[in-house]
């Protein structure tokens, strides 16, 4: 095994290398064994409020819910309703955005292919939707 050259290097040296090392290991440890990296679990619950994802002619409504013209006008909406009620939107809209698709099982299962458990950021999920 090679030795370091502890005597030819500083302490500020050793002090940064030790900086880097806890970071990446703070980094590794933040993913799970198959390599996605772990979401903190949430217990915020979905408001009743909330609205389904379902537009002026689909055929799968839910008639005590709004229907909205365009899916921006929903998305407006459902990120309204996640602000009003205090949660965050980076750890809420995957929990959330099931509720507002259980409905329809054509938009379920694009979630399911598309977008569930992928960890994605409310901004790249958004641009899918």
């Amino acid at each position: 095994m090679k030795e370091l050259p502890f005597d030819k290097t500083s302490d500020d040296e050793l002090l940064a290398l030790d900086g880097r090392r806890r970071i990446l290991l703070g980094i590794l440890q933040s993913f799970d064994r198959s390599g996605r990296k772990e979401k903190e679990k949430t217990t915020e619950v979905v408001p009743r409020n909330f609205p389904a994802l379902q537009l002026v002619g689909d055929t799968e409504v839910l008639k005590h819910k709004m229907t909205f013209e365009t899916v921006d006008k929903f998305i407006n909406m459902f990120e309204l309703i996640l602000y009003q009620n205090k949660l965050d939107l980076e750890s809420a809209w995957e929990p959330a955005f099931i509720s507002a698709i259980v409905h329809s099982n054509e938009r379920a299962a694009w979630f399911k292919e598309e977008l569930m458990g992928r960890n994605c950021a409310w901004s790249v999920a958004r641009q899918k939707i």
